[in-house]
């Protein structure tokens, strides 16, 4: 700016300033970027989502000098590591935006295990195909379709003449005799069915992201003061 009072500035100081503000607003980029992935993580752990919080990822144009915008300023990117598709990238995407749940094509219902029936076998979580396929149709019983009376959405899958543990709830095939510490039970609920659920969102990605944003003058200054320090 020239004019009364200014001076133009010349090209050998442009030639000092201007690349000193370009790392300047490069550093600051990159502080703002691990502040916002710090946040993140730490807004997953209080939602009680702790072990989600791992998935939360970071880059910025420090790390990647190619990676730009398109008007060729620094910037910084969270994300949830793994492909597009990945389920840890799905779920970030549904706890910080909230999502309707549907069950997969070719599926009618999503399906919820409840305490009385184990909900792993090994490392896989439980469903009603591995219910069928890992012999628990012997030890607790085969599953009836009970449809909710009252709500349409909802359904049942009942393991029928069964006795539930007092101690820690789980149901067991009634064959004669009741154990003791058991009670009988005519029926018992092994899964819930809904044919959509709402997730609500859990944290509040986009606040966090505009904090780490309001950062970056701060921590331009603080790399140009420390430059000139030096």
């Amino acid at each position: 700016m020239a004019g009364r009072g200014y001076k133009r500035v010349g090209k050998p100081m442009a030639a000092v300033v201007l690349p000193q503000l370009r790392r300047a607003a490069v550093v600051a980029n990159a502080r703002a970027t691990k502040q916002a992935k710090e946040d993140t993580r730490r807004a997953i752990q209080q939602a009680g989502l702790g072990r989600l919080a791992g998935a939360v990822g970071a880059i910025s144009t420090a790390q990647r000098s190619r990676l730009r915008s398109r008007t060729g300023g620094a910037i910084g990117i969270i994300y949830a590591r793994g492909k597009t598709e990945s389920r840890a990238n799905q779920t970030l995407l549904a706890y910080s935006q909230g999502a309707d749940i549907f069950p997969n094509a070719g599926k009618q219902w999503l399906a919820f295990p409840t305490s009385a029936i184990p909900t792993r076998v090994g490392r896989k979580k439980m469903t009603p195909k591995l219910y069928r396929s890992s012999g628990l149709v012997s030890s607790i019983g085969k599953l009836r379709f009970v449809p909710d009376a009252k709500k349409g959405n909802v359904a049942y899958l009942v393991a029928h003449k069964v006795t539930v543990s007092r101690r820690t709830g789980r149901a067991k095939a009634r064959n004669g005799k009741v154990p003791r510490g058991s009670d009988a039970k005519r029926d018992v609920v092994a899964f819930v069915l809904l044919k959509y659920t709402r997730r609500a969102r859990r944290f509040d990605q986009a606040r966090v992201m505009s904090a780490a944003n309001d950062m970056q003058p701060a921590f331009a200054a603080d790399y140009i003061a420390s430059q000139r320090a030096a």
